[in-house]
């Protein structure tokens, strides 16, 4: 995106970009395993395997799972620590379909070929986003997952009573709900997390971009915006500032007798924060 900006002029950035993901997670027709026999067997008159998709992308969309958001966002905010997901209700409206919807969901994870043909769908839509997405996105989605398969070792210590919301986030409690109430073992999960990591560390990232978003600023100054960092670039100059917990959100342009500067808004750890800059990058303090 190029932008030019006049003397007093400001941009406000977040207006240009979307860090919310609002498309489908699974497309179907991307993933016809998921229409087999096997699938389709658990399939009643209410519940049919479609619901399953249209669950998972309700989620995806309404909890912002994307290259920005990881894990779901928190239904209640700050109020409840880890991050929850919105019942299935929320994405049909109550009825027979969302009466019956948590049998149905149950009794797929329960199956080991089921579940199997889930866990291979999840693999490809990881691969593919990590073929997609800037470069830092396999790193941390390889960190999430390390994370996970440690906390597996300690699933066999931790009483069936435990509140998941008390876990490290939302993963954490998925993985301990199939173990304690689908009854998955504990081995088989290892060994699932063991071949996605194995396969995501297998794709090749180096003709992927680093950064999600690109700004230019009066073929001046570009900002990056990646999900672990954003990133200041002169062009006069070359040089380069990297913001690890501050995101420029809006930048004003300032120019006077003594030369040009830009102005920077942002929140730095929820703190709304500016910063000014000279052409050259001198902080102006």
């Amino acid at each position: 995106m190029d932008f030019t900006l006049k003397d007093g002029e400001y941009i406000n950035l977040s207006s240009h970009t979307v860090w919310y993901s609002h498309e489908d997670l699974i497309k179907m027709q991307d993933f016809p395993n998921l229409k087999t026999a096997i699938m389709r067997s658990f399939e009643t008159e209410a519940n049919k395997i479609e619901d399953f998709v249209l669950y998972t992308n309700s989620i995806a969309k309404n909890r912002n799972l994307s290259y920005f958001s990881l894990e779901p966002w928190a239904v209640y905010g700050d109020k409840i620590e880890n991050t929850r997901i919105s019942d299935f209700v929320y994405a049909v409206g109550p009825g027979e379909k969302d009466d019956g919807f948590n049998r149905f969901y149950h009794q797929i994870f329960q199956n080991k070929t089921a579940r199997t043909i889930l866990f291979n769908q999840f693999t490809e839509i990881l691969v593919t986003l990590c073929q997609t997405y800037p470069k830092d996105f396999k790193i941390l989605i390889l960190n999430e997952l390390s994370q996970l398969s440690k906390f597996t070792n300690s699933l066999k210590n931790l009483p069936s009573t435990t509140n998941t919301d008390n876990l490290r986030n939302y993963w954490e409690g998925f993985i301990f709900r199939r173990n304690v109430i689908d009854h998955i073992p504990i081995a088989e999960i290892q060994a699932s997390l063991t071949t996605i990591i194995n396969k995501i560390s297998a794709v090749n990232i180096e003709n992927q971009p680093d950064s999600y978003y690109q700004v230019n600023i009066n073929n001046t100054i570009t900002i990056y915006y990646s999900k672990t960092s954003t990133v200041l670039f002169s062009k006069k100059t070359n040089k380069e500032i990297v913001f690890k917990s501050f995101q420029i959100n809006g930048i004003k342009y300032l120019v006077d007798d003594n030369g040009e500067y830009y102005k920077l808004f942002g929140y730095n750890n929820g703190n709304l924060k500016t910063l000014l800059y000279d052409r050259n990058f001198k902080l102006i303090e």
